[in-house]
């Protein structure tokens, strides 16, 4: 198994927000956070070389958002998705499969680019892989979520493959309704080596604290359990990918 986290780009929230049930202290020792209480998080995915499947998961936000939507989330891009899986030493036309955990817009329209004439796959030999029950739920979602997926652009993917019917040896999937509804983290696991992408989960170190949940957690109380049971499942040398962690830390 070879595996690289890829920094997709950058968001800056408040960090009150981003980060509740813990001292105020403890974040500011712990972040970087400005005089407004600003902070800068990362974009993170994972791209996974097993056998036969060379899989990236949740790569990013588009380029072509629109523009009020990336201002209100100070949204940073160095280069484009394919771009840094390319700098990451994988061709964007060998990925095998794209994997959603969710489908919230910094999570994974990084998997589309504008062309001329239209949309389409940014990773075009790849199987795009979705959580059916949730993509059900992105379609009429609760009031606080309205407006956070991206799920439209699934249209310019041709067939989609439900996570239900894909399988490949050596993943584990862990599914929790905390943070959105039918959300899915990953462990993937080969040869004594495993890594972790717990995506919202547990989007920072800090959340390792399991009194540490998220202002964008739909059902924080419901989120510790979640992740004190996903962190029991893995083995004590895993890896782990954390999806916001900001750059540097």
């Amino acid at each position: 198994m070879r595996y690289s986290r890829v920094s997709f780009g950058t968001l800056t929230v408040n960090a009150f927000e981003m980060i509740n049930g813990v001292p105020e202290e403890e974040i500011r020792s712990r972040y970087r956070v400005g005089p407004g209480g600003d902070m800068e998080i990362g974009v993170n995915g994972l791209v996974v070389e097993m056998g036969d499947h060379t899989i990236v998961v949740d790569p990013g936000c588009a380029g072509f958002l629109p523009a009020a939507l990336q201002a209100s989330y100070g949204l940073r891009m160095e280069a484009s998705p394919t771009e840094m899986v390319r700098r990451a030493g994988y061709e964007p036309d060998a990925i095998t499969d794209v994997l959603f955990t969710h489908l919230h817009f910094d999570h994974g329209s990084g998997a589309f680019r504008r062309v001329r004439g239209g949309i389409e796959k940014a990773f075009s030999n790849a199987r795009y892989v979705v959580h059916k029950p949730h993509l059900e739920y992105a379609r009429k979602p609760i009031t606080m979520e309205e407006g956070s997926f991206f799920e439209r652009m699934l249209r310019y993917a041709g067939e989609l493959t439900f996570l239900e019917d894909w399988k490949a040896d050596g993943v584990t999937f862990f599914e929790s309704s905390g943070h959105t509804r039918h959300m899915i983290s990953l462990v993937f696991r080969k040869a004594g080596e495993s890594v972790a992408f717990p995506s919202d989960l547990m989007p920072m170190e800090l959340f390792a604290d399991l009194s540490a949940y998220s202002g964008y957690d739909i059902h924080p109380a419901r989120i510790h359990k979640e992740r004190k049971k996903f962190l029991a499942l893995l083995e004590q040398d895993t890896a782990v990918v954390l999806c916001h962690e900001p750059p540097g830390s």
